[in-house]
């Protein structure tokens, strides 16, 4: 989208928030001091239960919103312009929030949606003249985006979006790290707080609890150790550090006869980034990576800094 203005939608617009039937929004394009350089600017409406927990991630430091939650794949749907419409039942929200994705979504081609329909046809056999089709097929339309990261879709006006056509901006979890809230304080006071108490909190937050988490790996074979395999495998799972440590215990082997244990190395990792929100952040990538596998062959514990809290802390534990 660098070097392109999404055309501004009328107030009236704003009204379709009352149709939609996931995380959507009327959007605008804001254009940064240098010239190729943009971000995406939503407002989304929610129920206000939905909204509240919104306002927590943002809180705790978290990406705002889940795409694994979504309902229609797991992606977080924003409308980008026009007047699409997803879903397949009605549903009315009493919040708007406002929110940035930056970096820019990639912009799908204008026959991407066209072409999706004609599949999903001849293989589903649905007929999406019948309204009671629809909401499965915007399932399917979103599983199929899941992976992209942040992207912009066309959508036709057709018989599963009558009252227009448009974008929508499509953001799976690979990109849950782009969406950002535009105005925390003001979605606070929308929900009944205040926003000096908002500020409070996250300044609280920031100022007391470590930038910093501890990453160990025990019982690394010496082999493994020496040519750096613990480290290898921690870069592939969190962004760069503003700095970090690294120390090495060395076991040697024990035991005897048959029941031997070998020599092996405890490698810490101290890893120090510019404040406690992205700490926290780059723990839970780390954390979820753990947890499905992707450090299989590895005996990993994490460990919040100073001032994270035993739930937090705990929840990094492999």
């Amino acid at each position: 989208m660098a070097g392109t203005a999404l055309p501004p939608g009328p107030p009236a617009q704003l009204l379709a928030l009352q149709r939609l039937a996931g995380n959507q929004a009327v959007s605008r394009l804001l254009t940064q001091p240098e010239p190729t350089v943009q971000r995406l600017a939503t407002m989304t409406g929610l129920k206000s239960e939905h909204a509240q927990k919104v306002l927590k991630n943002h809180l705790k430091g978290d990406p705002p919103f889940k795409p694994q939650r979504g309902n229609f794949g797991e992606v977080s749907w924003f409308a980008g312009s026009g007047n699409p419409y997803v879903g397949g039942q009605a549903q009315s929200y009493d919040v708007t929030i406002d929110v940035v994705i930056n970096p820019d979504p990639v912009k799908l081609p204008a026959t991407y949606f066209a072409d999706f329909v004609r599949q999903y046809v001849r293989q589903t056999r649905a007929d999406l003249d019948d309204p009671s089709t629809h909401h499965n097929f915007w399932v399917a339309l979103g599983r199929a985006l899941e992976t992209g990261g942040a992207q912009e879709v066309p959508i036709d006006r057709s018989a599963v979006s009558k009252q227009g056509g448009g974008t929508f901006v499509v953001v799976g979890g690979s990109a849950r790290e782009s969406i950002r809230l535009g105005n925390a304080a003001k979605l606070s006071q929308d929900l009944g707080g205040s926003a000096a108490t908002t500020a409070q909190v996250i300044e609280r937050r920031r100022t007391t609890r470590a930038a910093w988490f501890t990453v160990v790996f025990d019982r690394v074979p010496p082999d493994q150790a020496q040519a750096g395999a613990p480290q290898r495998a921690l870069v592939l799972h969190v962004t760069p550090p503003a700095s970090f440590s690294k120390a090495e215990k060395t076991f040697p082997a024990m035991g005897w006869g048959d029941k031997k244990v070998p020599a092996s190395v405890s490698v810490t990792f101290t890893l120090t980034y510019a404040d406690y929100s992205i700490a926290r952040r780059q723990a839970k990538r780390l954390a979820t990576a753990i947890g499905d596998g992707r450090l299989a062959g590895h005996r990993v514990a994490l460990a919040g800094g100073t001032g994270w809290s035993g739930k937090e802390t705990r929840s990094y534990r492999s």
